[in-house]
């Protein structure tokens, strides 16, 4: 609707003999160069063309240098439809002796690190390039310092195309005789730390690295403190390229007598507790560490989850504390369910000394959202899932909660099909007082999505499938509903009369109308369209959509795919 008839104005972006390979979006006879630029204007994503001038052939392009650089071609021309001629001044990004291994995306023969520079600006994903001086051969790169950072070759010289001139190593994030092993980039031969740590920042995945003295050799890591954490190595030194020496402010974390098994990264003597802690803050991965005091030795464990692998123990001479913790006061206590009890889906148990204690372990743990405890011995279960594996169970002298849960009025009850039994999908049968009931019973359960209420026992079936395993069934004395329903009524536009959906049946009813039936496939979790019979009311539950090529002819059938109607 709009379009640009103006000259053609950029044609010093034109690079002869040169083809942009890749990334194209259509091609076609033209009249000459200009005509191609035109219809590179006239296409939405069109960046970049090839011409090819004895053929007068153009190659439109989605990316500007094609998908992976220029190449030599004589007889070709190409351009970006932006592009930028100016002088090159990043020159200080260049380091001598240096190659960027790996990440190539073309190699080509151009005349020196300039003419590499203006190919690498005419191609999209070009960050990096290296520049061989004994064939002034140019390899441009998708990553800074190539694939896992720079070596130290002679007759190279490399660069990325942004680059830190300013850089200076933060003296105070240097860990002196440390080391951190593993997570391994590459390493190189280097002065000092100083000199590793600006390959690093050329580096695209380098977050830290470690510095051998001895033979000066430097290596760039893509984790902080490496793969697990710090080791005392004499002879290293180790440095995150961010680091925090703030004070440690988070003692108030610290759980007195409580250890946190499993989730180990590193262990380490330390020699006080906020050490550690500076150590666990130095490690990617670190969330949480347990101590230990013993007669010669503070020992320190950092972990890789909050509360270790499954949760807190206690065990005297341990203190454990989160990076990160709760401490305020426990005002969920509404959600708890009195005789309740939610089986399964257990990470831990111990003794405490009361339901808010209970609260406070489960907000330590990782893998916590749900807790029972018993009240005869004060034994608290802390759980991986709201409600346990599948659901609570009526249980004298238990309480149970999810550490979140919606206490709001039931105001769903809309969804409730009379006479209708949703079969199998079962996660638990339990007695409870009514309807509502057993839709509070669902919520505060994870994987139910649907409950039957049997009028005669009040028993409450909850359920992980909507409309149970296969769809819902009537049957006199039950009622059931999803906790989500659709009541809207059907759009007869979407209706396709005389038409069959042939195949990909789930099953079939018999229903009054086509009304009846498409209320049923909405409350059916697969069903996703309908064929209704007419002469024998017959309901046909369709697992997928059907397109309109797919329609096949028969009379008295009606026809909807479900997000139509």
């Amino acid at each position: 609707m709009e379009c640009d008839n103006s000259e053609v104005s950029n044609l010093e972006c034109l690079r002869e003999d040169m083809e942009f390979p890749g990334a194209g979006l259509g091609s076609m006879i033209v009249s000459g160069l200009e005509h191609c630029v035109r219809h590179c204007r006239d296409t939405e994503l069109c960046e970049a063309l090839t011409y090819h001038v004895s053929k007068r052939k153009c190659y439109l392009k989605s990316q500007q240098g094609g998908s992976s650089g220029p190449k030599i071609r004589v007889d070709h021309q190409s351009m970006n439809m932006k592009c930028d001629n100016g002088e090159v001044r990043n020159l200080e990004c260049l380091r001598e002796g240096v190659h960027f291994k790996g990440a190539d995306l073309r190699d080509l023969p151009v005349a020196d690190e300039e003419a590499c520079i203006r190919h690498c600006r005419d191609t999209t994903n070009c960050t990096a390039l290296s520049f061989r001086e004994a064939d002034q051969r140019c390899y441009l790169k998708s990553r800074r310092g190539g694939e896992a950072g720079p070596t130290i070759e002679a007759g190279y010289n490399s660069m990325n195309m942004k680059c830190d001139t300013n850089f200076t190593l933060d003296k105070d994030c240097i860990r002196p005789g440390y080391n951190f092993p593993g997570a391994d980039l590459s390493n190189l031969v280097t002065e000092d730390e100083e000199e590793c740590a600006k390959h690093c920042i050329d580096t695209e995945q380098c977050s830290a690295i470690s510095f051998r003295a001895f033979d000066q050799r430097c290596f760039l890591k893509f984790m902080r403190g490496g793969s697990i954490g710090p080791t005392l190595t004499p002879g290293f030194n180790s440095v995150n390229m961010k680091c925090d020496n703030s004070a440690v402010t988070n003692l108030d974390c610290l759980r007195e007598d409580i250890y946190f098994p499993g989730a180990d990264l590193r262990y380490l003597a330390v020699g006080s507790e906020e050490e550690c802690v500076k150590h666990c803050r130095d490690t990617e991965r670190c969330v949480a560490v347990s101590l230990n005091q013993s007669p010669h030795q503070m020992g320190c464990y950092l972990k890789s989850k909050r509360g270790g692998d499954l949760g807190p123990t206690h065990s005297g001479g341990y203190r454990s504390m989160n990076m990160e913790c709760d401490n305020s006061e426990v005002g969920n206590l509404d959600c708890m369910r009195q005789g309740v009890y939610f089986p399964g889906a257990d990470l831990r148990n111990l003794i405490v000394g009361g339901e808010v204690e209970c609260v406070r372990h489960c907000r330590d743990t990782s893998l916590c959202v749900a807790l029972s405890y018993r009240q005869s011995d004060k034994r608290c279960y802390l759980k991986s899932k709201r409600g346990g594996s599948s659901g609570p169970t009526v249980t004298a002298g238990f309480k149970s909660m999810n550490l979140r849960c919606n206490n709001d009025p039931v105001d769903n009850l809309h969804c409730l099909r009379e006479g209708v039994y949703f079969p199998g999908a079962d996660l638990r049968y339990l007695i409870v007082a009514d309807e509502e009931e057993c839709v509070r019973h669902c919520r505060d359960t994870e994987l139910c999505t649907a409950v039957s209420f049997r009028d005669s026992y009040r028993g409450c079936y909850l359920k992980s499938r909507r409309g149970g395993g296969s769809g819902p069934t009537f049957l006199t004395g039950y009622r059931s509903m999803n906790l989500q329903c659709d009541n809207e009524e059907l759009n007869r536009e979407c209706v396709k009369e005389n038409v069959y959906f042939p195949g990909e049946d789930m099953r079939n009813l018999v229903l009054d109308d086509m009304e009846t039936c498409v209320r049923v496939c909405r409350d059916t979790e697969d069903c996703r369209a309908v064929t209704f019979d007419e002469i024998e009311n017959r309901c046909y539950f369709k697992r997928v959509e059907f397109e309109w090529w797919q329609d096949q002819s028969k009379d008295s059938s009606y026809s909807v795919n479900l997000s139509c109607s």
